[in-house]
């Protein structure tokens, strides 16, 4: 969560959309020690995220699953606010624009 706003910067000039999905659990059902929504709120208010959903973990699954599942609903959003194109990353990865 440390580097997302960091991610983000690095991405949002070339978007037109962004939306972050995100869990408040790990996928073997540990919670989370520290609350996420409010920083996520935070980077939408700041302009840095169109739309936040939350994933709900199911520990039944296998955790290639449920990351897939994640994954479909981000992009699943992002057909629906009428994207093109998809990129799919993590909070720890970057991209470099050109200079």
């Amino acid at each position: 969560m440390e580097l997302l706003e960091f991610s983000l910067k690095s991405i949002r000039p070339a978007c037109d959309y962004i939306n972050v999905v995100y869990s408040e659990e790990s996928w073997y059902g540990k919670k989370s020690p520290v609350e996420i929504r409010p920083a996520l709120d935070d980077l939408v208010r700041r302009g840095l995220v169109d739309e936040v959903l939350e994933y709900k973990v199911n520990v039944k699954r296998q955790p290639t699953d449920n990351e897939s599942r994640k994954r479909n609903m981000g992009m699943k959003a992002a057909l629906r606010a009428g994207c093109d194109y998809l990129m799919s990353m993590d909070a720890d990865e970057f991209y470099m624009g050109k200079n």
